[in-house]
Formats: structure tokens, C-alpha cells, sequence
């Protein structure tokens, strides 16, 4: 979309493993023209990477895309916990889906 998304849904990750120290990609503060992304240690460990890390990241608008070569994209979030429920696609998908996800950090 020319000039930035309207509702865009990001998706980051995995990230390199320049440092050894586990922990995840998070993203937050997703605007129509930007977002933050870090790389954030477990809580245990001690919170600084003793080198940067590569993050390959996609940004789609949210809902349903056909792209020019007929795959379909669909983007959204949903909140998760530690119960396993279901989530519906927004409409139904001719083959098996690929899943992408990351963590929407709220600080």
C-alpha cells in the first residue's frame, strides 16, 4: 500500500544466534508507518547481548490478501494464555497454512 498500512499486523522472527543467550523477538508501538522491535533475554539472564541480532520481519495489512500470484495472506492477532484454544480463519484456505507468529510487547 503506497504511503503506509492502515491496519498493519507484524511478524517477526527468529532471530540470528549471534549471542547464545535464549530469549525472544518482541514488537511493539505498531503504527501505520513504523514499529519497535528488540530482542529481549530471559528474565534470568543478564539483559545485554555482547553483539546485535539479525531479525527478518513481514508487515501485512490486517484480513485477507490475494497476492498477484494467487497466495493467499491472512493477517491478525489474537490473545493467548497457557489454555489451548481455537482460532477461526477468516475465511476458509484451499490448502494447509503456514503459521507465523511473534509476541506484541505491551510495555
Amino acid at each position: 500500500i503506497t504511503g503506509g498500512f492502515r491496519d498493519p499486523v507484524v511478524v517477526a522472527g527468529p532471530a540470528s544466534l549471534n549471542d547464545d543467550g535464549p530469549g525472544v523477538v518482541e514488537v511493539r508501538n505498531v503504527t501505520a508507518a513504523s514499529f519497535e522491535i528488540r530482542f529481549h533475554e530471559w528474565d534470568y539472564l543478564d539483559g545485554s547481548r555482547s553483539t546485535g541480532e539479525t531479525v527478518s520481519y513481514i508487515v501485512a495489512e490486517r484480513g485477507t490478501t490475494i497476492l498477484p500470484n494467487g497466495t493467499t495472506v491472512q493477517a491478525g492477532t489474537t490473545e493467548a494464555s497457557s489454555v489451548i484454544r481455537s482460532v477461526e480463519f477468516p475465511t476458509r484456505l484451499a490448502a494447509t497454512p503456514v503459521l507465523l507468529s511473534t509476541i506484541l510487547a505491551s510495555e
